[in-house]
Order: structure tokens, then sequence, then C-alpha cells
């Protein structure tokens, strides 16, 4: 892969990762809301399936379509 794709691929994931905070954002009491859903994937519109750890925020995402962005 080249430079050029791996900073496409990690714009895509920031977006992804933003768009998912802005819908589970940190609560009063500076803990995450354990969630789970589905966007649309910023790199190929598709389905993106995600979770929210409530443990420590940490954002697990994986597009529907193989090859896309899997974190």
């Amino acid at each position: 892969m080249n430079h050029e794709k791996k900073g496409d691929e990690l714009d895509h994931t920031i977006k992804a990762i933003s768009e998912i905070r802005k819908l589970h954002p940190m609560l009063n009491n500076g803990k995450w809301p354990s969630a789970a859903g589905a966007i649309k994937c910023p790199k190929c519109g598709k389905s993106l399936y995600y979770t929210v750890s409530s443990y420590n925020g940490h954002i697990q995402g994986r597009c529907e379509t193989d090859k896309c962005l899997d974190w």
C-alpha cells in the first residue's frame, strides 16, 4: 500500500470515529456510554458497524465491504 492510500484510509477512519463520537459523546460523569450501531461508511458508502466500550470509550469499527475500513 502506498503512502497516499494509507493517508486516505486514515482520513476516512478519523471521519468515521468523529461521526460516532458525535452520536455517543462522553457522559456528564466522565464515562462513555456502551453503544453499538451502524453508520454510512465514509469510504465506500455501505454500512460500517461499530461498538463503543463503556470502560474506556474505545471504538471498534468494520465496514461490511471486504478490504474497506476495519479497526
